[in-house]
Order: C-alpha cells, then structure tokens, then sequence
C-alpha cells in the first residue's frame, strides 16, 4: 500500500512552542505559534479530503519540499537552480519542516511517529513552493 499527497504552497517549519508565566491563572501556560498549527491543519485536512489510508505498521516516509526560486534571482542562477546544479541552503531548515508533516500526519496517517522507520527528505528549488509526501509499507 502507497499514499502520495502534494501539499501546495510554501512549507512550514515547525516553530517552538512558546513558554511563559500567565498573571490570569497564576501558573505556566504554553502555546504554540499560529503558523505552526495552521500548517499542521491544513496537511491533515489535504490527508483527509483525499481519503488516503492510515498505516497500521512500520512505514517508510519520503518527504520532497520544493522551493521556488527567488524573483529577484538572474536568469543564469535560475536556470541553474531549476537543474539542480545550486541546491538550497536557505532556511526553512530540512528537519523542521519534517517535523511539521510527522505532526500534522500523526494519528491520521499513522498510528504513531514511531511507526516510521524509515525517512528520507529532500530540498529542492522548482516552479512553484509545495512538499510531496509518500508513506509506504516498510519493507
């Protein structure tokens, strides 16, 4: 069994979840930033809509995040990056941007992140910014 998803749009990097001392309650709250959670949202409702299945064993993750290449860029940067001969080095960072698919996709794609045993990501500059997913069996 096979799911793909292409998630259209700029990827999102999971942000720290915000700490501090709330005078109201009288103790610690925690919150974590909007555009975090709004990304986590909209990949589980992209998950949904498409009716893909959820994993019941050890799966393998590949995540493509595509950049698209700066406006501003000449047109011999461009065509080099768009050939993959100049790569992104740029923020968001890779593993951030991983960790906000891994939530988003928990408990809807998988039972649970350690059901993913095998992952493989990539970054990558392209037309247009979007992340494809694909979730198989482990073998």
């Amino acid at each position: 069994m096979i799911a793909t998803l292409t998630i259209p749009g700029k990827a999102q990097a999971k942000q720290r979840a915000r700490t501090f001392y709330n005078k109201a309650v009288g103790h610690i709250s925690t919150w974590t930033p909007d555009a975090t959670t709004n990304y986590e949202a909209y990949v589980k409702m992209l998950y949904a809509q498409k009716g893909l299945p959820m994993f019941d064993c050890p799966i393998s993750l590949q995540v493509d995040i595509f950049m698209s290449v700066p406006v501003s860029e000449s047109k011999k940067n461009r065509e080099l990056k768009l050939l993959n001969k100049i790569l992104p080095t740029k923020k968001p960072d890779i593993d951030n941007i991983v960790k906000s698919i891994k939530d988003a996709l928990n408990k809807v794609a998988w039972k649970d992140d350690s059901y993913v045993v095998d992952l493989i990501a990539s970054k990558r500059y392209a037309e247009n910014d979007s992340v494809t997913i694909t979730i198989k069996e482990a073998s």
